[in-house]
């Protein structure tokens, strides 16, 4: 009896132990199949739209982009709006976007007397979107305004944009209408339509105490406030390694660059955009200067300025000679085809546009298909094949038992 007892003990005790180790082992390779489930998949404009619009899609969400969208339908959408910008200034997007260079063409928004107008309304200060790609895009608005994010306060990498943005009033940006985060490798290529007195720039309007680092602009600027070929107004913020060739039309403060840098930094710069100005607050590179301006230089010949509040002017031939940029890094950073073209960053593949560029048009590739377009496909078979290994593991224990009761 006594040895009965101890073997039913035994038994009892190799199977608590085994089931255990079952629990333990589901669990772990629950955490691995949700770690490489990863990102929630995004396929469509609809998928898009989802996003803070639908308890699968949270803004604290992780997604990324599976193959081109054309966003054509959204012209039609919500009575002529068209998209619904992501998230707003009580809830922002705090989640990450990759958009995998997969390309969205054709966005329609259009929120007139809207504010924090973009793809996404407010990026957070835990938000990132990198790799998108925005083609032949129409965004319009009121006041931070943006092709790409209203106002960032997030992380925004390698992201590029072609379209056309306006807002009719303050803080108007290409690609960001207000700038309170970073900006790094991001670049547009926008007609940027500003407001009566509103502060525009072909990149960002208003960047405040915010970074823009490897950054470059290229189109046409206008408004009747603070213009600037790559950023409106500079309030205390940073901009590196950057430039642009925007062409710019005002009738206040204008620069090639930026209109305005108050107290902010800025090096490493040059601007090559023609300005067009009846106002007597204009530069090449800067129309008002009160801030720190070093190793950044503008075209006097392209321009039409032979003055500016910062940086130094130079012409066409030696704006396109190596010499020129003084600490600037060509092995790493910088790039330039000598007597030929103006510097371009080596993380872009050509030297940069010159000119005003006409209406970006969409491009019309075929569209990448993806086997896994749709998330809730995903997550039932995930969710089946964890209920198949519990299961397994109870068969597996059950049938020890069995076997240690035969003995």
């Amino acid at each position: 009896m006594v040895t009965s007892s101890l073997i039913e003990r035994n038994t009892k005790y190799k199977l608590l132990r085994m089931s255990i180790f079952f629990l333990h082992l589901s669990f772990l390779i629950t955490m691995i199949c949700l770690n490489s489930l990863g990102a929630i998949q995004i396929g469509s404009i609809e998928d898009l739209q989802k996003i803070g619009n639908d308890p699968g899609y949270p803004l604290n969400g992780e997604y990324e982009l599976t193959q081109e969208i054309d966003a054509s339908a959204t012209k039609n959408w919500n009575n002529g709006t068209g998209f619904k910008p992501i998230g707003s200034a009580t809830n922002p997007f705090t989640g990450k976007l990759n958009g995998k260079e997969k390309k969205i063409i054709n966005l329609y928004i259009n929120f007139q007397g809207g504010s924090n107008i973009g793809l996404f309304s407010v990026v957070s200060s835990g938000g990132q979107v990198s790799n998108c790609k925005l083609e032949n895009i129409q965004v319009s608005g009121d006041s931070g305004v943006g092709g790409l994010v209203g106002q960032n306060y997030g992380t925004l990498t390698n992201n590029y944009l072609i379209g056309t943005i306006s807002g009719t009033g303050i803080y108007v940006g290409g690609m960001v209408g207000e700038n309170y985060g970073s900006l790094v490798r991001c670049n547009s290529i926008c007609r940027v339509y500003g407001g009566y007195y509103g502060v525009a720039g072909a990149l960002v309007g208003l960047n405040s105490q915010g970074t823009i680092s490897k950054c470059y602009s290229y189109g046409y600027v206008s408004g009747s406030g603070v213009i600037g070929g790559l950023v409106g107004w500079n309030w205390k913020g940073t901009i590196s390694q950057s430039y642009s060739t925007a062409a710019t039309s005002g009738e206040n403060v204008i620069g090639g660059l930026s209109g305005e840098n108050y107290q902010g930094r800025i090096w490493q710069t040059y601007a090559t955009g023609r300005i067009e100005t009846r106002g007597e607050i204009v530069g090449g590179l800067l129309g008002w200067n009160t801030g720190e301006v070093s190793q950044s230089y503008w075209d006097m010949e392209t321009t039409g300025k032979t003055t500016s509040a910062g940086g130094i002017g130079k012409s066409s031939s030696e704006m396109k000679r190596k010499s020129t940029y003084q600490g600037w890094d060509f092995n790493n950073v910088w790039d330039i085809q000598e007597g030929a073209t103006y510097p371009w960053l080596r993380a872009e593949p050509n030297p940069p546009p010159e000119g005003d560029p006409n209406e970006a048009e969409g491009d019309t590739e075929e569209e990448e298909t993806c086997g896994c377009s749709s998330k809730h496909k995903d997550r039932s078979l995930f969710w089946k094949n964890i209920f198949d290994l519990v299961f397994i593991g109870m068969l597996i224990t059950v049938m020890s038992g069995m076997k240690t009761r035969r003995h």
